[in-house]
């Protein structure tokens, strides 16, 4: 056998080490990609992934209504996580308000906006800056029911009470990502209403 032959068993080893472990990377960064990525690409088209059923929630608003998920069965319902400290939580409220404006009249969508901050918190931060979504304090039951463990955190559930749609951190357009997932449960549901009552 020549000298050379032992020294490139390692070498071909090192080669099949170094090919795998550029094959795992490549892997765990196109996992990261889909799982990071994909709702906001199926946001853009109109088309949310079906995340399961949304677990419930039960709270008051600021305003004093008493909301509960399951009294919301058969309207879309968009909740956002936000805190009053929380730069791009701020940043986007006058986006999200425009959405609120926009599908004001129809009365099958609502808009919740949950913080862990407390009452005189949020009324202090509304006498600077309006948010037209409706807000619940002290939420940290939905909070980690959601796990919304970063700011902002925004959830769409479907009439069914499913979610279409959970962007945790922010993002670029958020209210338009927010109306395209909203329009395509809307025409999801012109869909299943028999021909007669369109």
């Amino acid at each position: 056998m020549s000298e050379g032959a032992p020294e490139s068993a390692p070498l071909a080893r090192r080669a099949r080490v170094r090919l795998w472990a550029e094959r795992l990377v490549t892997a765990a960064l196109l996992v990261f990609v889909f799982v990071r990525l994909g709702p906001q690409l199926g946001a853009l088209v109109g088309v949310a992934p079906d995340g399961g059923r949304a677990p419930h929630f039960a709270f008051e608003t600021l305003g004093g209504d008493q909301v509960d998920s399951e009294a919301l069965r058969g309207k879309v319902v968009v909740l956002n996580f936000w805190a009053t400290w929380c730069g791009p939580c701020v940043r986007e409220i006058p986006a999200l308000n425009n959405l609120v404006k926009k599908f004001r009249d129809r009365g099958n969508i609502v808009f919740l906006a949950i913080t862990a901050e407390t009452a005189p918190t949020v009324r202090r931060f509304l006498k600077k800056q309006e948010f037209l979504y409706q807000i619940a304090v002290e939420g940290r039951t939905a909070i980690n029911t959601y796990k919304a463990f970063a700011y902002p955190t925004h959830v769409v559930i479907d009439y069914a009470g499913r979610i279409r749609y959970r962007q945790m951190g922010a993002t670029e357009n958020i209210g338009a990502k927010l109306e395209n997932v909203i329009q395509s449960i809307l025409r999801d549901l012109e869909l299943r209403r028999p021909p007669a009552s369109r």
